[in-house]
């Protein structure tokens, strides 16, 4: 008979479940090594004592088992941080679309660590009252960032040079300055530009610290919507959930 043998406790946040059978579940957390899934039984039973810590973005401690054949299977876990939407609307879009930027943008990351620890402190701030729009613009950047496809805010793309910037051009990747913008479409407000910089260059310890004007939290977001969607493939569905603001 084979002995299961019990694999170090893991903390990590749930970023997904999927029903399994009639009582179970197949989880994925995000963790500072990588993604990892495993088999919880039982957990979609009312007497579950498990149940509660594989709500999305949960932050706890699971402890696992490696079955018969290698897979990972649940025995205990830990809460340390749970996400309640409390029927709030800005709340329940950002659980969605955290959660949809996670498994859409983490499949090829190599280091988990960045990630991991912005998450970990963007969930800490919506839970401590910080704007949810505001942390799913920071978030945004961050991610886009770790992949490679952060905009530049350093400076105009166009001619490189670092004054009077006006202007953002998704199609070249960056800042514009007034001397190389091309259309009216182009310009942002002093303001926007500095909500964009800030987004993509304020550590990890200042992202609680700035809520944005909700009217342009919501224009930026549907805009890198555009941008990743129409520059890389990438299509976000839970920004759908913006028509109802």
């Amino acid at each position: 008979m084979a002995i299961r043998k019990e694999v170090k406790t893991l903390e990590g946040i749930v970023i997904r479940t999927v029903d399994f059978k009639d009582n179970d579940q197949i989880v994925e957390l995000i963790t500072r090594k990588g993604r990892f899934s495993f088999l919880a039984r039982g957990t979609k039973k009312v007497t579950s004592k498990n149940a509660s810590s594989l709500l999305m973005l949960t932050k706890g401690k699971y402890t696992l088992f490696e079955g018969i054949q290698g897979g990972l299977s649940l025995k205990e876990a830990t809460i340390e941080r749970t996400m309640s939407a409390n029927d709030d609307i800005d709340r329940i879009f950002a659980l969605n679309f955290l959660g949809e930027l996670l498994r859409t943008f983490t499949n090829e990351l190599t280091n988990f660590q960045n990630v991991y620890e912005v998450l970990d402190e963007t969930l800490k701030n919506i839970n401590e009252g910080f704007d949810p729009l505001s942390a799913c613009l920071l978030f945004f950047a961050k991610i886009l960032k770790e992949n490679g496809i952060a905009l530049d805010v350093s400076k105009c793309v166009r001619c490189q040079g670092k004054r009077n910037i006006v202007g953002l051009s998704y199609a070249d990747g960056g800042f514009i300055c007034k001397n190389d913008i091309q259309s009216e479409s182009e310009r942002k407000s002093a303001y926007e530009l500095k909500v964009i910089r800030f987004a993509f260059l304020a550590p990890i310890e200042k992202m609680g610290t700035i809520s944005f004007a909700k009217k342009t939290a919501l224009s930026l977001l549907r805009e890198w919507g555009d941008f990743v969607e129409y520059g890389f493939g990438v299509k976000i569905a839970s920004l759908k959930l913006l028509s109802a603001f």
